[in-house]
């Protein structure tokens, strides 16, 4: 996925790479082109790095013996609403600090508005970064209540694997 994520940077990498470096907001582009270079070198970094060691990380993490569980699908289903909160909260936080930032770091004077496409997309992710966020405290701190209305007070309906 890390590597699927870096061939998509590509493009506007390049882009970047050999558009006009003059004019206004020379020194935003430029700082957009590091920043954007280093995101792209740190994911392909990440998903080298993961390919690579995906043999020995397995083994630490599942260890050399066999486990055998056996839960309630009530108990499934909490799991992956934490997991699904983990995921809202930790993509909504993302969006809302970038966009605050770049929304932040604009420049007081662009009389030529070449850059006026950014502070309109940013401005546009913000209300669903805090949907997001939203989604993901209410799944996260109303997860048994909503346990409680799909699967009842007493499930004990049990899937086992091993």
């Amino acid at each position: 996925m890390l590597l699927v994520r870096a061939f998509a940077y590509v493009p506007m990498t390049v882009m970047m790479l050999f558009s006009d470096r003059g004019g206004a907001g020379a020194a935003a582009m430029r700082a957009s082109q590091l920043g954007n270079l280093a995101a792209t070198a740190l994911v392909v970094a990440s998903g080298v790095i993961l390919l690579v060691f995906a043999p020995a990380i397995a083994a630490r993490l599942a260890g050399e013996e066999t486990v055998t569980t056996s839960i309630t699908a009530r108990d499934a289903f909490l799991v992956g609403a934490i997991l699904l909160a983990v995921a809202f909260l930790v993509s909504g936080a993302k969006e809302l600090v970038s966009a605050a930032y770049t929304l932040a770091m604009k420049p007081s004077s662009d009389e030529r508005r070449s850059m006026s496409y950014v502070w309109e997309r940013h401005a546009q992710i913000i209300p669903g970064a805090i949907v997001e966020l939203i989604a993901g405290v209410l799944l996260l701190s109303r997860r048994r209540a909503y346990a409680e209305r799909w699967f009842g007070e007493g499930d004990e309906k049990r899937l086992t694997g091993s």
